[in-house]
């Protein structure tokens, strides 16, 4: 996209908001709740943030909220005994009794976790990337166009 183009929409996006909405960062004229905390947590002892949402772990579960265009604060039903979340930009993890569960945005498949994983342990999420450490290394899948899901051979074995 040129500069001017980038300008223009900047410009188009600027005119719609009201005159004392500050000019940078560009902020969404309805806001999305990802800092409005749902009531309702029962001892909650860990939390993540994606890029406009928030998942917590508790006495209950699993609670997250903000905005939800893709899904990324729908919890799927069924999680056993969840131990571990992350969050990436669009998208949410847990770990649990079943292994690694994702759901949100997959637009890079980041949320399709790959068959085989061997009682994972630990789970991370980048912008459009999820990895884990399960009994053979670390696993990762999604967006790989810096590399970023390409482990290194020295990384992989745990041992």
């Amino acid at each position: 996209m040129s500069v001017s183009l980038q300008a223009a929409i900047q410009n188009i996006r600027m005119a719609s908001l009201p005159a004392n909405a500050p000019a940078w960062p560009f902020k969404l004229a309805t806001p999305t709740g990802q800092t409005t905390v749902p009531s309702g947590l029962g001892n909650p002892y860990a939390i993540v943030a994606g890029h406009r949402h928030t998942c917590a772990l508790d006495d209950n579960g699993v609670t997250c909220w903000g905005l939800n265009l893709d899904g990324q604060t729908t919890v799927p039903g069924g999680l056993l005994n969840p131990i571990a979340l992350t969050a990436g930009r669009s998208h949410s993890c847990a770990l649990d009794d079943n292994g690694v569960t994702c759901w949100g945005g997959n637009s890079q498949g980041q949320t399709t976790v790959p068959g085989g994983l061997a009682n994972p342990s630990a789970i991370a999420a980048g912008a459009e990337y999820t990895c884990a450490i399960d009994d053979t290394g670390v696993t990762c899948w999604g967006m790989n166009f810096y590399g970023q899901t390409t482990v290194p051979a020295g990384v992989l074995d745990p041992t």
